[in-house]
């Protein structure tokens, strides 16, 4: 017959799986390119998405330079859609180390694609609206941004495409932005070969060291709930019952999100 021994090593093995489960996760959004929806990476855009948005709202206001490619671009989309989706591009690849030219060209197109979706939304209202919700149903990033393009494209809306000389002011903008209203990251310059100057863009190590510590608070948080082998514990309130050891967070009577 199952001892309380037993149940404490049940759940010890709960928390452990579930450790596992959050482990594998990351490893598999980081390896996609997509941290972005990981616990850390929704967290962390929660945090700065205000501030990143004051920033471009900011930019829009400004009047000093007519000749600002980014400003003119950005000039009528929404700040808080701007500053999320720069973040997103991001915060993809925050704890890698890409090119300063890549990052900027990723950020760009994202926000370029929701400039021509505006666009399109604006000029053809419920049937772009259906082709989008159809398109959101799909999996993947990449197979719902090349089916809208393509859809766009083909009714005649392929001239509110960016250059890439704009989707890279944009970038680098954003950047810039995105550094000095939250400091999640930095440029750093770097000799690589033939004595030539490579701009990188990384993770400061702050942000690092949030990411490794955000981690070790919330692998813990979700385990791999099973039965309890022997009569769960009495509830004595609201919370509490259930679970015998303490390596299980308290539980609530009732679930609720």
């Amino acid at each position: 017959m199952p001892t309380l021994e037993d149940q404490y090593q049940l759940e010890y093995e709960m928390v452990q799986e579930g450790i596992r489960r959050y482990r594998r996760n990351n490893d598999k959004m980081s390896s996609k390119g997509i941290e972005s929806k990981t616990t850390y990476g929704r967290m962390m855009i929660a945090s700065v998405v205000q501030e990143v948005s004051k920033g471009v709202a900011k930019l829009q206001s400004t009047t000093t330079s007519n000749r600002d490619i980014a400003r003119k671009k950005l000039k009528n989309m929404n700040a808080d859609q701007v500053a999320y989706l720069a973040l997103i591009t991001v915060i993809d690849g925050i704890s890698k180390r890409y090119t300063l030219m890549k990052v900027a060209r990723g950020v760009g197109m994202f926000i370029e694609d929701q400039a021509r979706l505006q666009v399109w939304l604006e000029a053809e209202g419920k049937i772009a609206e259906n082709i989008i919700r159809q398109a959101n149903e799909k999996s993947g990033r990449g197979s719902k941004r090349t089916g809208l393009i393509h859809k766009m494209n083909k009714d005649g809306y392929k001239d509110t495409e960016w250059t890439n000389e704009e989707r890279i002011h944009v970038g680098l903008r954003m950047v810039d932005i995105i550094i000095q209203t939250t400091g999640i990251i930095a440029i750093k310059r770097q000799k690589t070969s033939r004595n030539k100057t490579t701009t990188f863009v990384e993770a400061t190590p702050e942000t690092l060291e949030w990411i490794q510590k955000s981690n070790e608070a919330g692998m813990t948080k979700r385990p791999r709930y099973s039965p309890c082998i022997i009569p769960p514990r009495d509830w004595e309130g609201l919370f509490g019952g259930g679970y015998h050891s303490d390596v299980i967070n308290l539980l609530p009577f009732v679930r609720a999100h």
